[in-house]
């Protein structure tokens, strides 16, 4: 056990995972989903936490890149389960369209409705979601599966508030992450109960979008292969365009999309297939 973290585990079918009762097996020549009941030392409370094993996971096999996906407010790790991910990623492992990962959704709050930003609450001591997220189910997922060590070979992403969380926990530790996405999120904080308020220094240095020039020789020396899209629509947009044109200023690359739509579901499901080959396609730059 590293990280103050003690599992245990329950595995689900790929097909119908959402629906079949907590404490099946289903045998499943696809994918397997996982469920975790995870004890943080950060938290001090247990997190449920879904895992995703690819057809040709081995406990003894080769070595698999790892994707942390994290999911927005509302939601769950189901919810983001459910928009296709275990389906979607079958399909792409089989036509070649990105190799075999792992991939690992925790809860983000006690409840669907949580605000936590992904992140340590300048308010609530007990409340350190993003030292929960970057040592501690970091910690426990390299411990309890096959995963291929280094930054290069994990990947954090996640839509909305989870897209927020993923950018700007990778920026701050970018020894960890090599590989950062976010769907339809959004780069300054808001919520002050967590980060602090608008203008403190908290506020500042977890807005990405008013802290990334000051990070930028560290990204420069270690990058991370950064890609996020939002819609048009999306209150977010101009939020979006304006880290894009931030990025550029600095000679950051990155990876920015302009798309079709607002800010939910519908978005969501049809850019999925695109975002994973994209992440698929950095681990397999990585192993190259």
């Amino acid at each position: 056990m590293r990280g103050g973290i003690r599992i245990a585990a329950l595995v689900l079918s790929a097909i119908g995972w959402a629906s079949a009762p907590l404490g099946t097996s289903v045998a499943s020549p696809q994918g397997s989903v996982v469920v975790r009941s995870l004890w943080s030392r950060a938290l001090k409370h247990s997190v449920r936490t879904l895992v995703y094993l690819p057809p040709s996971y081995r406990p003894d096999g080769p070595p698999l890149p790892t994707l942390y996906l994290l999911h927005g407010t509302p939601g769950t790790p189901d919810s983001l389960f459910a928009l296709g991910v275990p389906e979607q990623l079958d399909q792409l492992i089989e036509s070649g369209g990105a190799p075999a990962m792992i991939v690992v959704a925790p809860s983000g709050g006690r409840r669907p409705e949580s605000d936590t930003e992904w992140d340590d609450s300048v308010a609530d001591a007990g409340a350190r979601w993003g030292t929960f997220v970057t040592r501690d189910l970091v910690n426990a997922i390299d411990d309890d599966y096959a995963t291929k060590p280094g930054r290069r070979s994990r990947a954090i992403a996640g839509i909305s508030m989870g897209g927020y969380g993923a950018i700007n926990l990778a920026l701050g530790h970018s020894d960890r992450f090599g590989i950062a996405a976010s769907w339809s999120g959004y780069f300054v904080s808001n919520t002050p109960d967590v980060d602090g308020p608008q203008g403190s220094s908290t506020w500042r240095a977890r807005s990405p979008l008013l802290s990334v020039a000051q990070r930028a020789p560290t990204l420069r020396r270690q990058p991370v292969a950064t890609s996020f899209y939002s819609g048009r629509a999306d209150r977010f947009f101009a939020e979006n365009v304006s880290f894009s044109e931030t990025l550029t200023r600095l000679g950051i690359p990155h990876r920015f999309r302009a798309v079709a739509g607002g800010h939910d579901a519908s978005v969501w499901r049809a850019q999925l297939t695109t975002e994973l080959a994209w992440i698929g396609h950095e681990f397999q730059r990585a192993s190259a």
